[in-house]
């Protein structure tokens, strides 16, 4: 049985707590949090298994624990590149013109709707393009933090000779491109997504 921690914290009374030998819990950095231990404290299976790619939290909460303490595999994102399982990348450091501080901070993230209209300005657009000139100039995924972001930027960087195309869940989306498909007028050179992929890679922290 597959269900997300978020219906299953709402329906436990439906379950026995020895319902089920074994349980895996995927995002397992989230555990700490009250809805996923509700859930995990109210089962007892013979095996529990956690799986996360970001082990390491900022709160210093001990996940290990909440397992035995039994680590059963690990394999940081450094091994990962040189065992040629994850592909190496870069980080650079930009500048970013927007001041955060005023953006009001709710259930965990920034509002959407004041960060959206914060980052999305021409100077914002043109602090991007700069750092993409100068660091870049290849096809790249970018994202974005709405869908309208999205297409403020696809739009900004078509201005200025981009060839770029916004793909996300709403319906002004470009199409989503498949391997090998080209963007009218030739290949997307620039990619940008708004809530539609995850995220990208997982700095390890120092």
């Amino acid at each position: 049985m597959f269900g997300s921690v978020q219906t299953l914290a709402g329906r436990l009374d439906h379950f026995a707590p020895d319902a089920f030998d074994y349980v895996v819990v995927d995002e397992f950095h989230h555990a700490a949090a009250s809805s996923y231990r509700k859930v995990i404290d109210h089962f007892a299976p013979s095996f529990l298994l956690g799986l996360t790619a970001t082990p390491e939290r900022m709160d210093g909460a001990d996940l290990l624990a909440l397992c035995g303490d039994n680590l059963i595999y690990e394999c940081t994102l450094v091994e990962g590149i040189e065992r040629k399982e994850l592909v190496p990348f870069h980080y650079w450091g930009v500048p970013d013109p927007v001041d955060f501080k005023p953006i009001p901070w709710r259930s965990g993230r920034f509002d959407i709707k004041a960060l959206t209209e914060a980052v999305e300005t021409r100077e914002r657009a043109q602090s991007a393009l700069d750092e993409w000139s100068k660091q870049c100039r290849e096809r790249t995924l970018a994202f974005c933090v709405s869908t309208s972001h999205a297409d403020f930027m696809a739009r900004y960087f078509a201005e200025h000779g981009i060839v770029c195309a916004a793909v996300h869940s709403g319906p002004t989306s470009a199409p989503p491109p498949r391997d090998g498909q080209r963007a009218a007028g030739g290949p997307a050179r620039g990619r940008v997504r708004g809530r539609h992929l995850q995220r990208g890679p997982r700095r390890p922290r120092d």
